[in-house]
Order: C-alpha cells, then sequence, then structure tokens
C-alpha cells in the first residue's frame, strides 16, 4: 500500500511558540505582555517588544536553547484544538497517510522534548508518524516527496508550493502581499483542520471518518 506523506510544521500550527516565548521574556526581564501566534505582530520577534534591545533578545534566545524543557512545556495553540483532534484520529486509524512532523526548532535535546511533546499531546500511536527537525524544510519535502503541507511562515509556505500543495494560516504576520497572490491555488489559506479536511476529500473519505465527523461535532455541541 502506497501511504500519503503529508508534513506538518509544529510551532504556529500545533504548539503555540509565540505565548511560550513571551513567558520566557516575562521570566527573564518581567515583562508581562503575551503573544499567540495568532495575533503576534510581526515574524520578526526582535520587534515585539519596544522595551527591548537585540541583545536582550538574544539572551532570551540563547536561554531558550539551554533549556532543555521548553519545547517539552510549551502549550498547545488552542484555536487549532479541532484539527488536533483530526490529526489524532488520522494517526490512529488511517495508516494510508503517514505524518511527518517538520521543524526547524534548535535547543538541546530538542528532538527528545519534541517526541515527548507530541506524544503527550497525541497519544502513543508514534508509528504512523516521524519527526524531523531541520532548517532544510524544502529539501525535505522534494527529496521525500511530501504531497502535501501545512506551515505558518510565508516564505517557507511559498518555497514549498513549488513542489506541494500547502496551506498556511491566516495570521497577523503571515498575509500574502499582492506581490504574491499569484501562488493562490497551489498554496492555500487554512487552518489545521481545513488542511487536514482537505487532505482526507483528496486521498478519499472512509465510512469511518463521517462516522467519526458525526460523533465528534455532536459531542462538541
Amino acid at each position: 500500500m502506497e501511504r500519503i506523506k503529508v508534513a506538518v510544521d509544529i510551532d504556529g500550527i500545533l504548539a503555540d511558540f509565540c505565548y511560550q516565548f513571551c513567558n520566557k521574556v516575562n521570566e527573564i526581564y518581567g515583562i508581562k505582555k503575551i503573544y499567540h501566534n495568532y495575533d503576534a505582530p510581526h515574524w520578526d520577534l526582535y520587534k515585539w517588544y519596544d522595551e527591548l534591545e537585540k541583545v536582550h533578545i538574544d539572551k532570551v534566545l540563547e536561554e531558550i536553547y539551554k533549556d532543555n524543557h521548553f519545547w517539552e512545556t510549551i502549550p498547545v495553540l488552542q484555536i487549532n484544538n479541532s484539527g488536533i483532534e483530526l490529526l489524532k484520529y488520522i494517526i490512529k486509524f488511517r495508516e494510508d497517510i503517514h505524518i511527518t512532523f517538520l521543524s526547524s526548532r534548535d535547543g538541546i535535546d530538542v528532538l527528545l522534548q519534541t517526541c515527548k511533546w507530541l506524544s503527550r499531546v497525541l497519544g502513543e500511536n508514534t508509528s504512523n508518524y516521524n519527526v524531523v527537525i531541520t532548517n532544510e524544510k524544502i529539501d525535505y519535502i522534494k527529496n521525500n516527496k511530501i504531497k502535501y503541507f501545512i506551515d505558518d511562515k510565508l516564505q517557507t509556505a511559498l518555497e514549498a508550493s513549488e513542489h506541494c500543495i500547502v496551506f498556511k494560516p491566516k495570521y497577523l504576520y503571515n498575509q500574502i502581499s499582492k506581490d504574491d497572490s499569484y501562488v493562490l491555488g497551489r498554496l492555500r489559506e487554512g487552518n489545521l483542520e481545513e488542511f487536514l479536511l482537505y487532505v482526507l476529500d483528496e486521498v478519499g473519505m472512509k465510512f469511518s471518518d463521517i462516522y467519526w465527523f458525526f460523533e465528534y461535532y455532536r459531542n462538541k455541541k
């Protein structure tokens, strides 16, 4: 059986990196300013704090790198709860779909921390996904024939759309400009749930999928 290859970014899709970063700033400098991935004003986090200079943000990043619990304790991005539940279903029941979690995180034991976090959030069904930490996401997508991908970084999404179908969530820091609008069609805007529903529709829905959707949304009411 040929498995459909799907890649999912972690921070900004599953995990609320912005919130965790702000907590680290508060821990070091006592500044109680909180952003989430969906309302952070810039992709460039050096622009988040008027009170801090580059050297201060560098210090925060250095502390994150040395923190062997930062990535393991990062909170789930709450606006994507429904998408995460759907992801858990796919990992557990759709053996024809293989998920790769693709992240450019950095730090001590970052792969171990990430795997522990995913196991806690998604459950122990680890045979149907793998985790890759890399700064070369596009090369990985090309070399491994990824067919569907979701990422919150606009530049990564634009580059990846040359090689596969890409979704990106619509946040303040990743808006598509008029100059980039030509890619719409290969690059789609949508959240994690919309992305996974698109993948299932492309691959082919099963009766069990429809039943799961019915039960999940009925219980949400």
